[in-house]
């Protein structure tokens, strides 16, 4: 079922957003053979003071612009706009539509104890609630934070396989490091210093009067060890939703080789990166499409020979190459056209 076409209309009065809300929970009752659902939405910039992203921010306060910094920041949700859903949708989701298998739920206020409810588990009656099945979930712009979502990514194992998040690779490395007893303290990120959006509520994202979903194995170190993640795509970019650090997203060596040890499967990556950064990504042994961001200031920390030496590794595997920036590298280039052309002329005698 899709009816992200409505945020095409508009602004709706606060009445029928309402109604409508209350509709859909109540047809969502009855479709428990509901396999796909697309309430995605959209949310327009309203700018606080630091407002956007903290690459932004950071610019702004390094040129002296931008007042007095106000508290609050980021993308904030433009109210009255269709399809609106919340956690009390998820929690009908969780006890009613056992067949789901994508959910995209983009720019909504949901948190994570809301998602939560998705999490396969045995009901409080003896039967069983959740979603088994669901494959994909699309979170983009929503006030969750990694560490929330974790729990329902380990939850999710047996079936997830794409996750529309943000920080999948902050997510991935808080899985690794709990799985073996790692302190967060101890590999902290500039983001996890400075980022306060990370708590386990989401700002204003909760319904108060949604019942907190029942208790479900979680995160363990020696008890219960997180099993291996399906996923396949990690996008490590950064939400504008959430107020962050640049420096804190780069997939660094812990990242990289966290995510390689959660979700080996991984053939989709889109992160930001320095050149020392990139040579660890050759830990992923299934990559078939990369994007990377190199938006550091400095020159020297652009693509060059870290950067020439994975796609020498994994360069005949990859189908897609995206290289974002501020300067080129002759030697990545050489690397990826003597590549195509030995591709393109295999097998042939021209």
């Amino acid at each position: 079922m899709d009816l992200s076409g409505l945020k095409n209309v508009g602004f709706y009065p606060s009445p029928m957003v309402a109604a409508f809300r209350e509709q859909l929970l109540s047809g969502l009752e009855s479709m428990p053979s509901l396999v796909s659902l697309d309430v995605s939405t959209i949310r327009r910039p309203q700018h606080q003071g630091g407002g956007g992203d903290g690459e932004r921010t950071g610019q702004r306060r390094r040129q002296g612009g931008g007042g007095k910094k106000k508290k609050g920041g980021g993308v904030k949700p433009s109210g009255n706009m269709l399809p609106s859903v919340g956690d009390e949708h998820l929690r009908v989701l969780g006890q009613h539509c056992r067949q789901l298998e994508e959910l995209n739920v983009s720019h909504n206020d949901v948190s994570g104890r809301g998602l939560m409810w998705l999490v396969p588990r045995v009901a409080a009656g003896g039967g069983e609630a959740g979603c088994p099945e669901l494959k994909e979930v699309h979170l983009f712009e929503c006030p969750v934070g990694y560490k929330e979502l974790a729990e329902v990514a380990v939850g999710l194992a047996g079936s997830l396989t794409f996750l529309g998040f943000k920080e999948t690779g902050k997510m991935l490395k808080f899985i690794h490091n709990t799985r073996a007893g790692f302190s967060e303290k101890r590999d902290a990120d500039v983001s996890d210093k400075e980022d306060k959006g990370d708590s386990e509520t989401g700002e204003g994202a909760a319904d108060k009067k949604v019942p907190s979903p029942p208790k479900v194995p979680h995160l363990e170190t020696e008890v219960n060890p997180p099993p291996l993640l399906k996923l396949t795509h990690v996008n490590n970019m950064g939400s504008k939703y959430r107020k962050l650090v640049a420096e804190g997203l780069r997939c660094k060596r812990p990242m990289s080789l966290a995510i390689a040890a959660v979700a080996p499967g991984v053939a989709n990556l889109k992160v930001r990166v320095s050149d020392n950064d990139v040579e660890h990504l050759s830990a992923l042994e299934n990559l078939r499409t990369v994007e990377l961001l190199f938006n550091h200031g400095n020159p020297a920390n652009c693509q060059g020979p870290k950067t020439e030496a994975f796609l020498r590794v994994r360069g005949e595997l990859l189908t897609s190459v995206a290289i974002i920036s501020p300067s080129s590298s002759l030697g990545g280039m050489q690397v990826l056209c003597t590549l195509y052309i030995e591709h393109i002329t295999d097998g042939s005698d021209q």
